[in-house]
């Protein structure tokens, strides 16, 4: 209704629709900078994992106690590396969409918003 379109509701609905999606931006920020910590702490981890996985595999090599060491070798290896599945993924893939919708955020918090009567 015109009546409405005039209103103060009307007049600050269009900073108000600005305010939300700029909020919306900022979180998906820190969620992007929550992940990358998560991310660096399970990397950091994965890594020790994996040269402890290494190091027990290079002294099961030198003193072996196993008929087969190669499976054991081989197991060891691929521990370590699928330990570092998840840290990689989450660096290198599991941003992009938040990145995304931070994006979008972006650009409707920038949009020109105009109140029409009907």
């Amino acid at each position: 209704p015109a009546e409405e379109a005039q209103g103060e509701s009307a007049k600050t609905l269009s900073e108000s629709i600005h305010n939300y999606f700029s909020y919306r931006e900022i979180q998906l920020g820190k969620e992007i900078a929550r992940l990358m910590r998560y991310g660096a702490t399970c990397l950091a981890i994965g890594l020790v994992f994996l040269i402890a996985c290494i190091v027990l595999r290079q002294t099961l090599d030198a003193h072996p106690i196993f008929v087969d060491q190669s499976i054991v070798d081989e197991g060891l290896l691929i521990l370590g590396w699928v330990a570092m599945w998840r840290p990689i993924e989450v660096l290198l893939y599991d941003w992009w969409p938040i990145a995304r919708r931070r994006t979008v955020m972006r650009r409707l918090a920038a949009i020109a918003v105009q109140v029409r009567t009907s």
